[in-house]
């Protein structure tokens, strides 16, 4: 802030702020000067400072003359960085999750990896193939399960990602299941590709690829994947829960499923946030349905 002597006899000018959000507060590096001076100011906020764009208004007064300038303060949400583990095809799931915490002792498994993980962590897979399933149920109840934690908020998601630039592709019986089991959700899904090759030809809907499913009385909410491919699911490719909440699939592609069903199934009640390249193989790209009104229900072609 600089204070300029115009015309006339210099007095002191003091600096004083208005507009400030809750928990904001305001510091001058110099309360007063004589002109021609300047001085600092630098805003703290807490973290329950609410998130938005204020306007700050500096007065400066000089005896009976008040001048005034502002400033556009915005206040973005608090994102809180969780641990980063990793998991590669040279890896061991001997070493602890201390230890795969560095890409040079990685976890072997995508399971292994998902056992070390807290809500808001992240897990890198490097390239490569990983012959696994992936079943999330409630505390991991015993292997082959285990428990995928829910992030906190859109700003502190869990993540499991293959690492950039790398093509990781995922295999297996059943592979992806039960995500959100236990309810909560904030997951996030990124540069994956989840193959159900393996899983043979299945009559009617009962095997889903990719399954993003509640237990009764729970609601799962935000479970993102981006940058995904799903090939080859015999029956459902992507089948989201009926308590099921806010999802996104942006910038991914849906081929070569529903050779018995649909290629996304999409239960009453959910909000999908749908952006990407879809390529239907047979029947139905999506299929949406409403358990409270049946008219309302929705089966989208694919290309």
């Amino acid at each position: 802030i600089t204070a300029t002597l115009s015309s006339g006899t210099s007095q002191a000018v003091s600096f004083t702020t208005s507009g400030l959000p809750t928990g904001a507060t305001a510091a001058f590096s110099v309360a007063s000067c004589t002109p021609t001076c300047s001085s600092t100011m630098t805003i703290a906020t807490l973290a329950s400072t609410p998130v938005g764009t204020y306007t700050v208004i500096v007065t400066g007064t000089a005896g009976t003359l008040v001048r005034t300038t502002s400033f556009s303060l915005t206040v973005s949400p608090v994102t809180t960085a969780g641990t980063t583990y990793y998991v590669a095809t040279t890896g061991s799931d001997s070493y602890s999750c201390t230890q795969a915490q560095s890409q040079s002792t990685p976890k072997l498994t995508i399971n292994g990896g998902i056992r070390c993980l807290t809500s808001g962590d992240t897990l890198t897979i490097s390239v490569g193939t990983y012959t696994e399933n992936i079943w999330s149920v409630p505390g991991g109840a015993f292997p082959p399960y285990v428990s995928i934690p829910s992030g906190t908020s859109l700003s502190s998601m869990t993540m499991i990602q293959g690492a950039v630039g790398e093509t990781v592709t995922i295999k297996g019986q059943t592979l992806v299941k039960n995500i959100g089991a236990t309810g909560g959700g904030y997951l996030r899904f990124k540069n994956l590709i989840f193959d159900g090759v393996n899983i043979g030809t299945v009559a009617g809907a009962g095997t889903h690829l990719v399954d993003v499913f509640r237990q009764d009385g729970f609601i799962t909410t935000s479970v993102h994947f981006h940058d995904v491919k799903v090939i080859n699911g015999p029956s459902v490719g992507m089948y989201w829960g009926k308590e099921s909440r806010n999802f996104e699939l942006l910038n991914s592609e849906l081929r070569n499923n529903g050779l018995r069903v649909d290629s996304t199934y999409v239960p009453g009640h959910n909000q999908c946030y749908c952006v990407g390249s879809y390529h239907r193989y047979a029947n139905n790209f999506v299929h949406i349905t409403n358990d409270q009104d049946p008219a309302q229900a929705k089966r989208g072609g694919g290309y």
